[in-house]
């Protein structure tokens, strides 16, 4: 419900950390993606264990880095070129 109140391009940075397994991640990612809140050049940081999946994603959003750190990953995404 938040996210379809916000504005296209509203955002420059964007943290998801939801409860790890289940796929409320990939929810949220798909949500932000559909109503295009995040700006060009934006960045999403997404938290998640190392065991889930994160879901690819849609141009023009793109993964740039993966981080494994323990347990936990981190997937950075961004918009565009940048």
């Amino acid at each position: 419900t938040f996210l379809q109140r916000q504005k296209k391009d509203s955002y420059h940075l964007i943290f998801l950390d939801p409860p790890y397994g289940g796929e409320l991640l990939n929810r949220a990612i798909a949500e932000i993606c559909r109503i295009d809140i995040l700006a060009e050049g934006g960045i999403m940081v997404c938290e998640s264990a190392s065991v889930d999946v994160v879901a690819p994603v849609q141009a023009p959003y793109r993964v740039v880095k993966q981080y494994r750190y323990g347990h936990t990953d981190l997937t950075i995404i961004t918009k565009g070129d940048a």
